[in-house]
C-alpha cells in the first residue's frame, strides 16, 4: 500500500494527505480531469464512507477545481 500511495496510484489519508498526493500526481504527469474514486464498503459501514466522500468533496476537490471551467457539479461542491 505504501508504494501506491507514494506513486500517486493510492489517495488515503487526510484531506491535507491527499493534497499533497493529488499535487505531487499533477506535477509528474499534468492536469487530468477524472479520477477512479474507491472506497472499500466491506471495510467501513455505508455512514462512514459517505462522510469520507462528503470530506472530500468538501476539503480537497476545492483545492483543484479550475472555477473558470468548473463544471455545475464542481461548483457545487465547492460551494458547500
Amino acid at each position: 500500500m505504501d508504494g501506491q500511495i507514494e506513486s500517486g496510484g493510492a489517495w488515503v489519508g487526510t484531506p491535507d494527505e491527499i493534497k499533497v498526493i493529488i499535487a505531487r500526481v499533477l506535477k509528474s504527469i499534468g492536469k487530468f480531469e477524472h479520477a477512479s474514486l474507491q472506497i472499500n464498503f466491506g471495510s467501513i459501514d455505508f455512514r462512514h464512507a459517505q462522510e469520507s466522500m462528503r470530506l472530500f468533496a468538501a476539503e480537497v476537490m476545492p483545492e483543484f477545481a479550475d472555477t473558470e471551467e468548473a463544471t455545475p457539479a464542481a461548483r457545487l461542491a465547492q460551494a458547500r
